[in-house]
């Protein structure tokens, strides 16, 4: 279809209404005796988990009381059912439990570097720096090559004080992995407190390099140049800074975000494979959202979204009215409902949805374009080419509403005023091929004689012509072109072989309007544009 290809896709917090439920019953999974070096089981809390996220947290609670019951099992495996129930805790922010389990883990598993490591970063969120350190500390004597255990250490010990043994184990990550930009970013702020501003800016030009991305770190940085004097640098740093920040690859911590089992985390993994362009993958956890929530309107949104990416316009019809059975304002889902109705020339529903976008957000630039658009491929000429003008003022730069302006006011009779947009228009996007050729197609067919200059659309479809390998539109506007000059030879010459391109392409839909000028053309006449 001739819309363009965009879509939005929304991030939503789910509705959690409709999967609130009372938990019954959370700890009737009773253990047996318990060995004075663990604590007991949490429970699972009553009343704030859904559905989904009360079942699999449940099921990991079970496995973990049979192993309490079993004797035959294993110190290791109990310690690894433990922390396997700390991470769900800890991936739902109940931080409380998940200290509880991770300890009894590190208990039965006293070698695996996991469990103090976990803990260590729930200290964190706690501001305990002193069981922060003494967690990371273990972490690190486990497995003394992580890097994460490093950085969070470094950053742990520069929050107490101890700059040196900072330092230390942030070039120690480094050492470990070269691309390890947040050490450098911790790197360049002892620097900066030590006073060596020099050496600083470099470690945050380092962070840079490693992830241009992290565009916050601009921010440092022009303190640092005022700080040395130099107000230009300081000022261009103030002009990148931006909202990205230092990241840091940590493979346990990721993994937790794997762990999560609900609406959210289905709309965040979907969103991601979305964005990796897996749009299969994409669809799977959309649809998991909406089996979750089916009153989420976002989730129907999303999944919507991704099946008119799919080319299943009927399917992705009936998510969109869902979610706008759901949230009737929601803008998104109409826009994202008349691109589809558009693209199945279904002119007068699409434009409904255009004018509810637009209603729910006035300054939806593209819900404007997509509206005039329909209105002028339905003879509405004259408000079409307002709302073109519209979205110019927002875009100037946009040569689909220069084009489309132009066109609409051609239908509308007004081809004085098209023919001077479009001049405008080319010379402020002289590269632009489309202007070019809508501007040379109406120069060699408008049907006032005195504005028709077959000349310079000669001069404009020529270079198209020669780049366009073979392009029909082109070669037809060339023919135009001849005709305008009233070089009829050279004009019927062209349309022939367009002619016979068609029929050999068996595009015999296309030939009659071929031949109709090509009747012109043998009687003298110039062309009609044959403009959709």
């Amino acid at each position: 279809m001739s819309l363009p290809n965009w879509r939005r896709l929304f991030h939503g917090i789910a509705c959690a209404g409709s999967l609130m439920l009372l938990v019954v019953g959370c700890g009737d999974g009773q253990q047996g005796a318990l060995r004075p070096d663990l604590k007991p089981v949490p429970d699972l809390p009553s009343g704030v988990l859904n559905k989904l996220t009360e079942q699999q947290l449940q099921t990991t609670r079970n496995k973990v009381v049979a192993a309490l019951d079993n004797d035959q099992v294993k110190d290791t495996d109990l310690g690894s059912s433990f922390g396997s129930l700390g991470q769900l805790f800890h991936t739902y922010e109940l931080y409380d439990k998940a200290t509880v389990c991770y300890k009894n883990a590190a208990t039965l598993r006293p070698d695996d570097y996991r469990w103090p490591y976990y803990l260590g970063q729930l200290s964190l969120v706690y501001r305990d720096l002193a069981s922060a350190r003494h967690h990371l500390s273990n972490a690190l004597l486990l497995a003394p090559d992580d890097v994460p255990s490093c950085v969070s250490l470094a950053r742990t010990l520069q929050e107490t004080g101890d700059m040196v043994g900072a330092e230390r184990l942030l070039h120690r990550a480094i050492a470990l992995d070269a691309s390890s930009a947040v050490a450098f970013f911790h790197l360049a702020q002892i620097e900066a407190d030590r006073g060596d501003l020099t050496m600083a800016l470099e470690h945050y030009r380092k962070v840079l390099e490693i992830q241009p991305e992290a565009t916050r770190t601009y921010l440092p940085m022009a303190v640092l140049h005022r700080r040395l004097g130099d107000e230009k640098l300081a000022a261009e740093a103030l002009e990148q800074r931006g909202d990205g920040v230092v990241g840091l690859t940590d493979p346990l911590m990721y993994e937790l975000t794997q762990l999560a089992f609900g609406v959210d985390q289905f709309l965040n993994r979907g969103l991601e494979a979305h964005r990796d362009e897996r749009l299969e993958e994409a669809r799977s956890w959309f649809e998991k959202a909406v089996a979750a929530a089916p009153d989420d309107a976002t989730a129907h949104l999303n999944l919507g979204a991704v099946l008119e990416e799919l080319g299943r316009p009927r399917e992705a019809e009936t998510q969109l009215r869902a979610a706008l059975e759901i949230d009737p304002k929601m803008a998104g889902a109409h826009f994202n409902l008349g691109s589809i109705l558009a693209g199945e020339d279904r002119e007068a529903e699409a434009i409904d949805c255009y004018r509810a976008t637009l209603r729910l957000a006035p300054d939806h630039n593209q819900a404007q374009f997509n509206l005039a658009n329909a209105l002028r491929r339905t003879g509405q000429f004259l408000e079409a080419a307002e709302l073109y003008r519209s979205v110019l003022e927002n875009d100037p730069g946009n040569p689909g509403a220069r084009r489309g302006e132009a066109r609409a006011l051609v239908f509308a009779g007004n081809e004085s005023r098209a023919i001077d947009l479009l001049e405008t228009a080319h010379r402020l996007i002289p590269n632009d091929p489309g202007l070019r050729h809508d501007l040379a197609r109406l120069l060699a067919t408008v049907s006032d004689g005195t504005l028709r200059n077959g000349d310079r659309s000669l001069v404009l479809i020529s270079p198209l012509v020669q780049g366009g390998r073979g392009n029909p539109d082109y070669i037809e506007t060339l023919a135009m072109a001849h005709a305008a000059r009233e070089d009829f030879d050279r004009a019927q010459a062209f349309q022939k072989s367009l002619i016979a391109s068609a029929e050999k392409a068996g595009l015999n839909e296309i030939v009659a309007g071929f031949q109709a000028n090509l009747e012109r053309y043998e009687e003298g006449l110039p062309a009609h544009s044959n403009w959709q």
